[in-house]
């Protein structure tokens, strides 16, 4: 298995409306860049992400979602300028090795505009390279961002259970060259 180390490497992308992002890897410097986005989501958005009210993070939680290994916890971050507006992120399961647990969050400003896609298909790219062949998300059944996010792709729906969904990579078109080192 080849294997992936966090990289330094950053691709440029446009959303729909041709905003300008930067995509990457997730970085231990970025706690407080992710802590002001986080903070920055509106309570609807935190609570669908995080399945309840969560108005702040632990120190150990926020060193956690920064300190992704690039194989089996990845997490790509988008930017605009210095600020996150964006994190796509995916955990591989313990029992199951070539399935990965996946979550996105996008600032509110940035919703249905592009951005949740170019995280997923990041995403994607780099776990086919490391023998992920499907995604879980736990999503919450008010979540149709999420749901649609996850249909609206060449991915086939293995099981929508209502708050579990699952999608084979497999079947997933060409994607973008993954940021790696």
């Amino acid at each position: 298995m080849f294997l992936f180390r966090r990289s330094a490497v950053s691709r440029k992308a446009r959303i729909r409306d041709g905003t300008r992002v930067t995509l990457r890897q997730v970085r231990g410097t970025d706690v407080a860049a992710l802590r002001a986005f986080v903070q920055s989501l509106s309570a609807e958005s935190r609570y669908l992400r995080f399945h309840g009210i969560v108005t702040d993070l632990s120190e150990a939680q926020w060193k956690y979602l920064v300190s992704a290994d690039g194989l089996d916890h990845v997490a790509v971050v988008a930017w605009i300028g210095r600020r996150i507006v964006g994190v796509g992120r995916y955990i591989r399961l313990e029992h199951a090795h070539d399935t990965a647990e996946v979550s996105f969050v996008v600032a509110d400003s940035l919703q249905r505009r592009g951005l949740g896609s170019l995280l997923r298909d990041e995403l994607v790219a780099l776990a086919l390279r490391s023998g992920i062949r499907s995604f879980r998300a736990e999503v919450m059944a008010a979540n149709q961002g999420m749901r649609r996010l996850l249909r609206a792709s060449s991915m086939n729906v293995v099981k929508d259970m209502g708050d579990t969904i699952e999608v084979s990579l497999d079947q997933a078109d060409s994607r973008p060259e993954p940021l790696v080192a």
